[in-house]
């Protein structure tokens, strides 16, 4: 289940999660000042942060991204598995929040960012796979990770209308499931 953080008490509780998450060498990820909502903020972007909440409203992880309104994309897509657990809950969250970009916000594009060499990596190629994204190229020494150590980052996009494409296509797969 996945809900925009609204209130002040989620988003304090966000916040405190995030700041050990930026301190731990697990997350892995890169992480600058333009990445924190509240900061760098410019007239036609939109920060916000989407929670994946368990059937108790327990947060089990967040998904972090700004949205350029003047140009309609969504990028610096960060996510967050507070619970660490590689599992298929939190991998159908995400794929929710790729429909929550794509149908609610109306991107047209979404882009993000993950480190090379991490198991993160294969997961995120696959993803992007998985919709028709693509993978948009390498940047060399882009990302500091918690414990000061620099690593390449791979920049990925998705189209709307790959996305789009690809739910029909699923919904196509699962009728033709139920006929035979």
């Amino acid at each position: 289940m996945l809900e925009e953080v609204q209130d002040e008490t989620m988003m304090s509780q966000v916040r405190e999660m995030l700041d050990e998450a930026f301190q731990d060498p697990y997350f892995n990820q890169a992480f600058s000042d333009e990445y924190v909502p509240g900061q760098g903020l410019q007239e036609n972007v939109r920060s916000g942060i989407v929670v994946s909440l368990d059937k108790g409203r327990n947060i089990r992880g967040c998904f972090i991204y700004e949205h350029f309104i003047r140009t309609n994309k969504v990028t610096n897509v960060q996510l967050f598995n507070f619970t660490r657990k590689p599992g298929i809950v939190f991998a159908r969250d995400m794929v929710d929040f790729f429909g929550y970009m794509f149908n609610v916000l109306k991107a047209h594009k979404v882009g993000w960012l993950v480190n090379v060499g991490t198991d993160r990596e294969v997961f995120e190629d696959k993803i992007a796979k998985e919709y028709g994204g693509r993978i948009v190229g390498i940047y060399k020494d882009d990302a500091v990770s918690a414990d000061g150590v620099l690593h390449d980052v791979k920049a990925y996009e998705v189209m709307r209308s790959d996305f789009i494409k690809h739910e029909i296509e699923k919904e196509e797969r699962k009728e033709k499931h139920v006929r035979n």
